[in-house]
């Protein structure tokens, strides 16, 4: 879901501007205030927005982890985060290969977090459901479920009584809509499913889409809005 505005970069589109301009040769950088700590040494975050976009694993971890960090800060404790699979593989393993090939980046993530004071102390890992591939990171302080399914959400909503620890869904498997049978059923059950997935806020997202054999990738990193690199 696009909110609040959309940046296309090649060919420049704001809604609050309402201009075009050439972006090329430059870079968009991530600013922080001069309020914030910075664990991860990123007072700016330089992007390279050349075509195609080249984004490096580990930009791609500090990133999602600088986003997450940010929007923690601000009060959100609850965080939905995409990160980036390849477009070219066809996962003949299903969402189990998919696992082996995200968990490290995942974990890359939660180490970035892990050397920010709010979030030291021990992690256990945990595997919730074998046959979806869900995974779990839980601790004193953090919580990262890798993959749930609609049928995680009861056991996910059952760790979310501590409301100062931060809980993260990433690449949650589950669909909110464009299904005849809903994943999360039907009537009241599905009214308060949809209320639960609803509460955790996109703080980073990052994808690459390929559209007619050209690429592009959508990033969202918090507190920015949604970008499209053409």
């Amino acid at each position: 879901r696009l909110t609040g505005g959309v940046q296309v970069v090649g060919e420049y589109i704001s809604e609050s501007v309402g201009q075009q301009a050439s972006l090329k040769q430059r870079t968009w950088q991530y600013l922080f205030d001069s309020q914030w700590r910075d664990p991860f040494h990123l007072g700016t975050i330089p992007v390279d927005i050349t075509c195609p976009p080249a984004v490096e694993e580990e930009k791609v971890i500090q990133l999602a982890a600088a986003s997450i960090y940010r929007a923690y800060l601000q009060g959100i404790n609850r965080q939905k985060v995409d990160l980036p699979l390849s477009s070219t593989q066809s996962w003949p393993g299903g969402v189990q290969q998919q696992y082996v090939e995200i968990k490290p980046v995942v974990e890359g993530v939660i180490r970035g977090l892990k050397s920010c004071e709010e979030f030291s102390g021990r992690i256990g890992v945990e595997i919730w459901d074998k046959g979806d591939a869900v995974g779990a990171w839980e601790g004193e302080k953090l919580l990262a479920v890798l993959f749930p399914t609609a049928n995680q959400l009861p056991r996910i909503k059952e760790k979310l009584n501590d409301q100062s620890r931060l809980s993260i869904i990433f690449n949650p498997q589950w669909q909110l809509g464009g299904q005849i049978v809903s994943d999360f059923g039907f009537g009241e059950n599905k009214r308060k499913a949809e209320e639960l997935v609803e509460s955790f806020e996109q703080t980073f997202y990052h994808e690459l889409v390929g559209i007619q054999g050209d690429q592009l990738l959508l990033i969202r990193a918090f507190p920015l809005l949604w970008h499209v690199y053409l």
